[in-house]
């Protein structure tokens, strides 16, 4: 074979920089994550269930996260989590773990409590890109 013969291809190695994003603003979600944790709202009750919390959990966070779906954020992955628990003197820790990229993923959390319960709802918005 001759050299001529051979097709050279060349990659290129630059890496262009990410899209500008539009920034996920922790004030709106903080407020599209509220109405459902209110004491007003009918789904919070007054006294903790046990057995209808874990089903709590998931409504609520499906409901916050079809509320924060409205402000159209695009080009972000939303996790929505929502922890209710029993007040008995105890503390109570969360950690989560995630590929976080500080510059563009971001937030929100909120939380309610009463004599008998607590919820802590969390919103996360991850970039995508």
């Amino acid at each position: 074979m001759n050299p001529s013969d051979y097709v050279t291809r060349q990659r290129s190695f630059f890496e262009a920089p990410p899209k500008q994003v539009e920034p996920f603003g922790t004030a709106v979600t903080s407020f599209a994550c509220e109405p459902p944790l209110e004491p007003s709202s009918k789904r919070v009750r007054k006294d903790y269930d046990s057995i209808e919390s874990p089903a709590l959990c998931k409504v609520l966070a499906d409901e916050i996260k079809q509320g924060v779906k409205k402000f159209n954020f695009k080009r972000y992955k939303l996790i929505s989590e929502v922890m209710i628990g029993q007040m008995k003197q105890q503390g109570f820790i969360k950690a989560s773990r995630f590929l976080w990229d500080s510059s563009r993923d971001n937030f929100a959390s909120v939380s309610y409590k009463n004599r008998t319960l607590f919820a802590v709802a969390v919103l996360y918005a991850l970039n995508f890109e």
